[in-house]
Formats: C-alpha cells, structure tokens, sequence
C-alpha cells in the first residue's frame, strides 16, 4: 500500500531563479493554487492490489470527422485454455459500406513453461471457406529462452520464409536480437538490437545497428545510455543516431522528496553550437494519492524563456479494476486569451457485470479547438474482461518452497512457508515429456494437493504467482 502523504507545490520564486526568468502571473497564480481534487487514502491502493482482467472480447467504432457518421468497425474476442493464456484470437474490421474484412483468427500454442511457441493466423471470408495467411515458430534453449523466431506467408498453396529474429544471451549483453529477411533462398542480416544492462536489471545502454553491404558489416546508426540515481530512478536519456553517429536529443530526470517524477527537461543538439539547447520542459503535479492529476509543457524561445503550450488533466477510477486514468484531458495553451482551450479527452469507465465479469466503456472525444463547442466522441469503445483469481499484489520478499513428501500420496495436502495467506496461486505437475498433467489454483495458506490419480512415474511440481515461478520439485508418483 502506497503510504498517503501532502502534495509538494513547487515555490514558483525559486524555480524562477533556476530558470532565470519570472513566470507570467497567470502561470503564477495556477502553480501557487492549483485544481487538486480533495481526496483521502482510498481503502484499497488498486495500483497494488487489483485483479486481472482478461480481455473477452472488443467492439471499437470511428466516427468521420465532418458528419460524424460511423464510419468504421472493429470486432475481437479472445478464447482462453484453463489456464487463462490466450490460445485463439479473433478480429474482423468492417469499413462500411464499401467494404468488410475477413473474419482474422490466430490460433496459439504454449510449452509447459507457459512460453508461446507458435501462431498461425487464418482468415474466413464466410461460406466456410479459410485460408492461411502467417505463422511463426520459436525455439527455446536450454534456460527456456527463445533462441529463435521464424514468421511464414502462405503463398500459392506452399508456406515460405518471411523473416526471422535470432536471440543471444551473454554476459557482455544482457539481450541481442537479430533481423533477418529471407530472400534468394537466404536469410539476409537486415538490423540488430542489443540492451546491456547493469547488476540490478536496468538498460543502461542500447545500440541498434543496420546491415551495410558495401562492407559486408554491422554500422552502428542508434545508441542510447541511460543513468539511474542511487534509488533507481532515471536521471538522464541520452540519444544518439545517424551515421555517423551524433548526438540527437537528451532527457534529465528531476525527482522530489517523495520520489515522484516532478519535472523533467528535453535537449536537442545543436552541431553548430557543439552544444545542448533546452527544447522542451514538463512539469508534473500530484495529488495525496500520488497519483498525476496535472501536467503542464513549456517551449523554449529563442530567448531561452519559456513558453507554456499546453496541460494534461488526469482523474482516476474510484474502482478496483485498474490503475488507468479515468479521464485524460489535453488542453492548448492560447497566449491571447491567456486560458485553455480543450484539444482532445479519454475516458475510461470499468463496470462490474457479475462476480467473474467486468466491462471498460471507452471514448475518445475531440472539443473546442476542432470546432466542436461540447465534448463530440470520435471513437467509440466496448471492452468485456472475465476476472482472474490471481491478485497483482508484491510477493513476499524471502519466499521458502512447498516441499512434498517422496513418493506423493494422493490427496495428500502439502503447506508451504513465506506464501501470502489469501494470495492466489497455481500449481503445474509437469510429466517427463513436458506436459501439463494436472493444475489448479490454491491459496496460500490452504496449501495444495493433487486430486487425481497419475500414472507412475516422475513428475515436476511447480508454484507459480503472476507468471512468475516460486519453486520447483521433483515429484514421484506410486514408486
């Protein structure tokens, strides 16, 4: 739970003096009492503590700008195996009246390891005739990492290689991922992408490198170094691109007493200068929540003053469904009337249907600065989710596996120490071949046990929370 503390107001007199300059009296008089909504701690945090919502299905429509007539249609659902992975996917656009789409199905296959090991992507026009269109397959290593992922077209009744990427994994790089496209009946180098990371998991450098065949080598074109401080927040984005390479744009990162991100200021470089020059500045405001309910961005003049351009408004869901701003309002800044014109809104609104059944109603709406004097929805959105047991809540820090007896008795219950006492959790008894032979979900304090009479032989016992594995065995059966 996130602890509730006053908001922090920047004192505008002395970040005037950073910046050399006055703020103008209206900027003023916002900064010194802005709109803060007076809110108290909600019992519940959802940012740590929501379930998970699995998308069902979507219904999301586009009006035309002028007549606001619908003007097109997208549908999707989604079909889930027993444990809520994806394993069919299906979308059809309908861009009335002129034209319908096919119905688009992809069908997905998982290892024992939860991993997607393929894709294959049809479509139906209707008549029950279906054609192939794509697939992808992957290989793992021995860690379970990818190693490899080819894509395939169907193309007059034969499937042919499209492109492919190539994962390494090392300790000079933390991650290496290589582009290839197949042509001449060859897999060509096209680009590359590598992320170093430091002891703790961050990038702090990546470089993206393009294929030059005049030398028959890789050319650096995009690098990035990021710098963290010592709580692991980051201070400073530096980019660099072109060939050669040159420095392109720059971010510094500005954090306050409570760790939030108050502002930060963007860079671009100027060759003929040798030299940064400030081109954008973001000033972030926080309610008790900590949650961002203002956002104010500035331009630099050629003066080096600032000239404020435009504000976000953000209000959130008072449910317990998601950590996305229920409103999410842009703003321009006009100097002439020195107020705000709205530019464009986002609403989120999430509904509990029934207890395993959740809605999201979504509307992108333009206003007065296209012309429309009332908030006027363009896009349309429907979004049906059935709701998961498990709960995105931290997992204890010092967990100590479930151990079961060797061999297992059936029905037999096994506790297990460290694990949250209502926390949800799964477990997977993996066969010699990899399989899944048996799974379900058990609290943690209820411990787990297998229901079932497998065959003899050696099995894997795996505790899984959110994705991630708790703890593994060796499991015998009937020996």
């Amino acid at each position: 739970m996130k602890r509730p503390f006053a908001i922090l107001i920047m004192i505008c007199a002395g970040f005037s003096s950073a910046f050399g300059q006055k703020w103008p009296p209206s900027l003023e008089a916002l900064l010194k009492n802005p709109s803060i909504p007076n809110q108290v701690p909600r019992a519940v945090d959802y940012r740590d503590d929501f379930p998970d919502l699995y998308e069902d299905s979507l219904y999301w429509e586009d009006r035309d700008f002028q007549t606001l007539e619908v003007n097109q249609r997208t549908y999707s659902r989604n079909h889930y195996n027993t444990l809520n992975q994806v394993i069919r996917k299906d979308i059809k656009t309908v861009v009335s009246p002129l034209f319908e789409g096919p119905w688009l199905r992809t069908s997905y296959e998982y290892n024992s390891f939860g991993q997607q090991i393929s894709a294959l992507t049809m479509e139906d026009y209707g008549g029950g005739i279906v054609n192939f269109q794509s697939r992808f397959t992957s290989v793992f290593n021995a860690n379970n990492l990818v190693t490899e992922r080819v894509w395939e077209r169907y193309l007059l009744g034969a499937w042919t290689n499209e492109y492919r990427t190539q994962h390494e994994y090392g300790t000079t790089f933390e991650n290496r991922v290589t582009y290839q496209f197949w042509a001449d009946n060859n897999w060509k180098n096209q680009s590359r992408s590598t992320i170093i990371k430091n002891s703790i998991d961050q990038e702090v450098l990546g470089f993206r490198e393009e294929w030059n065949l005049s030398i028959g080598d890789w050319r650096v074109n995009q690098e990035r170094t990021i710098e963290y401080d010592s709580s692991g927040n980051i201070i400073q984005y530096l980019n660099k691109s072109g060939n050669p390479l040159q420095w392109a744009f720059r971010t510094d990162y500005h954090y306050n007493d409570q760790g939030q991100n108050d502002y930060y200021t963007y860079f671009t470089w100027k060759s003929t200068l040798n030299d940064w020059v400030k081109s954008d500045y973001v000033l972030n405001l926080f309610n008790f929540n900590s949650e961002l309910i203002e956002r104010f961005s500035y331009s630099f003049d050629t003066l080096d003053n600032e000239v404020l351009s435009s504000r976000q408004l953000f209000s959130y869901n008072e449910g317990i469904f998601s950590d996305a701003p229920k409103n999410s309002i842009s703003q321009r800044w006009s100097p002439s009337t020195l107020a705000f014109r709205n530019e464009s809104k986002l609403t989120n609104d999430y509904f509990l249907l029934s207890d395993d059944k959740a809605m999201l109603v979504s509307d992108y709406s333009l206003g007065e600065l296209f012309g429309f004097p009332d908030w006027t929805v363009l896009s349309h959105g429907e979004t049906f989710f059935h709701i998961g047991d498990n709960v995105s809540s931290p997992e204890p820090q010092a967990l100590k596996p479930c151990q079961a007896p060797n061999p297992y008795p059936t029905n037999h219950k096994v506790t297990c120490d460290g694990l949250q006492e209502n926390g949800s959790y799964m477990l997977y008894v993996y066969d010699s071949q990899g399989r899944v032979a048996y799974a379900r979900h058990f609290k943690g304090g209820d411990g787990w046990s297998i229901h079932q009479n497998l065959p003899t032989g050696v099995y894997i016992a795996a505790i899984v929370r959110n994705g991630e594995r708790i703890s593994a065995q060796r499991l015998v059966i009937g020996r």
